[in-house]
């Protein structure tokens, strides 16, 4: 079962989780959650959880890379900071030489665990000095 959905549980940190071969009713989901969260216009830091993500079919990935292409103005503006988790040593290596040819705005760094990240992610926001809302309910 594909599971893809945004955990916003940490905001202003946001955690992108695929798992499974997302389908293309999970992947929009997906991106109308996020496009739901670009209209608040303000700085977050991305976790993209693919830690048991599959290849999906080939139309979900061009939906999923025609979003992200599009959304590359404002991840520049808004992006303090975007990690990926990718336990596979070889799939982290060769994301490794796909980011060092791009160019962002913002921080990228890759990750084995989601703690990781979520350690590294919360440096940045302090670093920039990003609210977390108050706590609700803990």
């Amino acid at each position: 079962m594909a599971i893809c959905h945004l955990d916003v549980s940490e905001y202003p940190i946001v955690i992108a989780v695929l798992e499974g071969e997302v389908d293309e009713e999970s992947a929009n989901r997906l991106i109308t959650e996020m496009l739901a969260l670009r209209s608040k216009n303000e700085r977050y830091v991305t976790i993209n959880d693919l830690s048991r993500f599959e290849l999906p079919n080939l139309k979900v990935r061009n939906l999923l890379r025609n979003y992200a292409e599009s959304s590359g103005a404002y991840r520049d503006r808004y992006s303090a900071g975007m990690a990926t988790v990718v336990p596979n040593p070889l799939v982290k290596s060769l994301m490794q030489m796909v980011n060092a040819f791009k160019q962002t705005a913002y921080p990228v760094r890759l990750f084995r665990t989601r703690q990781e990240a979520l350690v590294w992610a919360r440096s940045i926001v302090d670093k920039e000095g990003l609210n977390f809302p108050a706590p609700m309910g803990r």
